[in-house]
């Protein structure tokens, strides 16, 4: 499967937070690059693919989002790479493994170029274990646990020691 999509504009690109200024609580816009927005249009291309093997199946995918930047300010550009697994341990239960790889390119200020270029972007490397419920023909929940591996990341940024993540499937037959 071959996918292009594009990112919208949602989120907030003007929030305004606390600094101290002479001992002083001071309203002022919040840096960038914890905006709820980007305020960009951002193409996004995606490739995957799945062979199923019996009770095993492998996949691959991977997806590069292209942002176009907004107002000066220029996020990294993003590559995701995921490999992985799956087997159907019971009807309608499968065990997923996969790796998932993360390269985030240094994002670019007009304003602040030094913090920037100094403190965004990096390379993560996590395994994910996980399990799928099949609940109907075509509609399934999932759980990940994501465990990093290996994290280099620009500079000072904060990084989770884990995540999890669930969420609801559903594969949409129309063209068969």
């Amino acid at each position: 499967v071959i996918g292009l999509g594009v990112k919208t504009p949602t989120g907030s690109t003007t929030k305004h937070g606390k600094v101290f200024e002479d001992g002083e609580a001071v309203s002022a816009v919040a840096e960038r690059s914890i905006q709820p927005g980007s305020g960009s249009w951002d193409p996004i291309f995606s490739a995957y693919y799945l062979q199923r093997f019996q009770q095993i199946s492998a996949f691959a995918n991977g997806t590069v989002r292209l942002p176009s930047g907004h107002d000066g300010y220029d996020f990294g550009t993003e590559s995701l790479i995921n490999l992985g697994a799956s087997y159907s341990m019971l009807p309608g239960v499968e065990a997923i493994l996969q790796f998932n790889v993360r390269v985030v390119g240094r994002d670019q200020s007009a304003e602040e170029t030094e913090l920037f270029d100094q403190n965004t972007g990096g390379e993560y490397v996590f395994i994910s274990p996980g399990l799928r419920f099949m609940v109907a023909k075509d509609l399934s929940l999932y759980a990940f646990a994501q465990l990093p591996l290996y994290r280099n990341v620009n500079g000072g940024q904060l990084t989770a020691d884990w995540s999890v993540s669930t969420g609801i499937s559903y594969a949409f037959r129309g063209w068969q």
